[in-house]
């Protein structure tokens, strides 16, 4: 079992004064010997925040992607915060965290070492498979995004977590006017975004060329079959993606399921595709198999039933007593009535 000592944990972004300091706490508590670099910007009020390192970095700005709803494009920020408190960074293992959200337990150190016996040698980018969380992981099948990985957190080896990082800034024209000028994919399901690919697919991509990988991505929907062969091989070697209700984290900034949550990896979905590129000996769990079979909705029904057989019995003891409540009442009358003596 990896230490809390061998661990140094990043957390990158702006300081939130509500949640950064509960996120900081909430280090301290689970990872109580880790290392923490907090990574922010310059000016930034840091007073009273427990941290070990501070990384002051200067704010890149962010442009406008979407004119329409005004939205910006921060990926250059993540990835300088990230990298720079990465390479600040003197423990082993490390974990990349944004500064609104909050440990609740080390689930996913116990999943670090459990499937990195078996690796194939296609798209073998990292020493050790990083740990990340489902949500905004993108089902490439689902939301035709091919290498659309979860940023929230990541855990996983110092060196592997440096490589998925130090990686090109995404420019002003492929961030912001890349449309302006280039037919829009078909079947496009944003049509008021101008990035070519959205941050999570521009760290994905960007790192997977830096290491070699040669293929051809158009833009954020070009889902060939040759780019969702590549984007399920990086999943399924690269990393281990958790559900996010078993990672150990709680995110504060909104509701997490913000985006269509059908449309998302899980884990049971990243262990079919482990199966079919990493180790096709591997035994599904009973759980996925309850959850893949019509036991589940059995399982279901059964829970149901169960669940009003407590409310019944609840429902029957609160009666009972209170049946027992008024002949006692009933009793004492009768005594103070003298007709029993």
């Amino acid at each position: 079992m990896i230490n809390s000592s061998e661990i140094s944990v990043v957390i990158q972004g702006a300081i939130d004064k509500e949640n950064t300091p509960k996120c900081l706490k909430s280090i301290r508590k689970y990872l109580p010997e880790a290392e923490i670099i907090l990574s922010t910007w310059e000016g930034s009020d840091v007073s009273n925040l427990d941290f070990d390192v501070l990384v002051l970095n200067k704010d890149p700005g962010a442009e406008i992607c979407d004119r329409v709803y005004n939205i910006k494009n921060n990926v250059n920020r993540q990835i300088i915060s990230t990298i720079n408190g990465l390479k600040k960074s003197t423990r082993k293992y490390a974990m990349k965290l944004r500064s609104d959200i909050i440990i609740k337990n080390t689930n996913f150190i116990k999943k670090f070492s459990e499937f990195d016996n078996f690796r194939c040698d296609d798209c073998k980018i990292f020493k050790n498979r990083v740990i990340i969380n489902n949500l905004y992981c993108a089902n490439p099948k689902l939301t035709n995004f091919p290498f659309h990985i979860s940023d929230w957190v990541q855990f996983g080896l110092l060196e592997d977590l440096i490589n998925l990082w130090d990686i090109p800034l995404q420019s002003k024209y492929e961030g912001c006017e890349y449309f302006n000028n280039n037919p829009r994919p078909k079947n496009d399901i944003i049509p008021t975004w101008l990035m070519r690919y959205v941050p999570e697919q521009h760290i994905g991509i960007s790192c997977l060329r830096k290491n070699g990988v040669k293929f051809n991505c158009e833009n954020y929907s070009d889902l060939s079959d040759e780019n969702l062969k590549l984007s399920e091989q990086f999943f399924a070697n690269n990393f281990v993606i958790l559900d996010y209700e078993n990672y150990g984290i709680k995110f504060l900034k909104y509701n997490p399921y913000k985006w269509d949550y059908k449309k998302q990896m899980t884990y049971f979905l990243w262990l079919e595709i482990y199966k079919k590129y990493c180790d096709k000996e591997f035994k599904y769990p009973l759980s996925y198999k309850i959850s893949n079979s019509n036991l589940a909705g059995k399982f279901e029904k059964l829970f149901k039933h169960i669940k009003k057989l407590k409310e019944c019995f609840l429902d029957f003891c609160s009666e009972m007593f209170s049946c027992i409540f008024y002949i006692i009442k009933i009793v004492i009358q009768i005594i103070t009535l003298g007709l029993i003596k």
